[in-house]
């Protein structure tokens, strides 16, 4: 596991070796490459961090998710 700073996001980051969840997220963990997942619509598509922490001087993980694609165009 190593958390990695998000790019255009001062506050956030991303764990890019989330561990299997199990249960009802594992279908979901499946479909991530290095804690990163790709939805796709159709006609395009966006990418998720799958599992983000606030960067703070005590971290505490979350298993929230942020928008790559938007960070990225930010």
């Amino acid at each position: 596991m190593a958390w990695q700073s998000i790019t255009n996001n001062p506050t956030w980051e991303y764990d890019n070796n989330p561990p299997d969840p199990g249960g009802a997220q594992h279908y979901l963990w499946t479909k991530q490459v290095n804690g990163i997942r790709t939805v796709t619509d159709g006609t395009s598509s966006i990418e998720i961090y799958t599992k983000c922490r606030k960067k703070t001087h005590i971290h505490v993980e979350t298993m929230g998710e942020l928008n790559k694609t938007f960070w990225d165009n930010v």
